[in-house]
């Protein structure tokens, strides 16, 4: 066991307390946080889709169907930095932005911050994460909106735990589902990792 000894020198007058060390060191209950590229979707490329992320956007070709956006570049309804993603039903396409990357830890869960405008409960959304190692899906995770959320909400996905092992970490977030009546849109922001 270990003694603390600390020594007071006020003046002429010495003064030692000496403590025994009964106190046992606890592991840290701080969630490591794991790189997602460009997760705060701040950057973009020179057809306005976000870097690192596949997109089926296309905001600068032309005929329709493909000059609707599907996946936009917000800068108006945003919950951290200069810029969302904001995933939006052009009646054609169901709007998705996709990210794989390598990962040496195993996540436990997803947080990201998220806002829609459902129209209809027929309507829904979802983000996904799906966990790889050594080319198999070992894990995932899922979270399905089917009403609006008015002002932007943390979600913490879980991710399941059937293994402790992980290389490879994809994302996926999709907006409404095709071919319905409605203009909804869904904003995603401020996207991260924890083990």
């Amino acid at each position: 066991m270990k003694t603390t000894c600390i020594l007071l020198l006020s003046g002429l007058l010495v003064l030692a307390a000496c403590k025994k060390d009964t106190i046992k060191s606890t592991p840290s209950t701080t969630p490591t946080q794991i790189p997602v590229p460009n997760a705060d979707f701040e950057n973009w490329d020179q057809m306005i889709r976000p870097l690192s992320w596949q997109a089926n956007g296309c905001p600068l070709c032309q005929g329709a169907p493909f000059d609707e956006y599907v996946v936009r570049q917000d800068s108006e309804t945003v919950y951290h930095g200069k810029y969302s993603v904001q995933l939006y039903n052009n009646f054609n396409f169901q709007a998705y932005v996709k990210t794989k990357f390598a990962t040496i830890l195993h996540p436990t869960y997803l947080q990201a911050y998220v806002k829609d405008t459902m129209l209809s409960t027929a309507d829904s959304v979802l983000i996904k994460v799906d966990v790889y190692y050594q080319k198999q899906h070992v894990d995932s995770g899922l979270w399905q909106g089917t009403a609006a959320i008015k002002n932007y909400t943390q979600l913490r996905i879980p991710i399941s735990q059937n293994s402790t092992h992980a290389d490879t970490t994809i994302i996926t977030i999709h907006g409404q589902v095709p071919g319905r009546l409605y203009s909804s849109s869904f904003w995603v922001d401020d996207l991260s990792l924890y083990k």
